[in-house]
């Protein structure tokens, strides 16, 4: 679900802290939402989160300033409860 539509995601992360979900809706249509984002390590608990930052007009699947858990593997990529795999 991307803003309360059903749908497919890309997410792209760029090295210099940027990204953009791309959304591609089943009734039709496409959306870019761009972003900024950092990484931190709660080494107390022993687990990483990644914090959104929306840059465009728009937020969806992710709350500004909400920290979410990050689970990578070469293949997969779990934010919070939205599961992704590696294309």
């Amino acid at each position: 679900m991307v803003n309360g539509k059903t749908g497919i995601v890309q997410i792209v992360f760029s090295a210099n802290g940027t990204g953009r979900i791309e959304a591609w809706y089943d009734e039709g249509g496409f959306d870019i939402y761009p972003f900024e984002y950092a990484y931190f390590e709660d080494k107390d608990e022993n687990r990483w989160y990644v914090e959104f930052i929306w840059t465009g007009q728009y937020s969806i699947m992710f709350q500004d300033g909400v920290d979410y858990e990050v689970t990578i593997t070469t293949s997969r990529l779990l934010i919070g409860d939205y599961l992704f795999e590696r294309q």
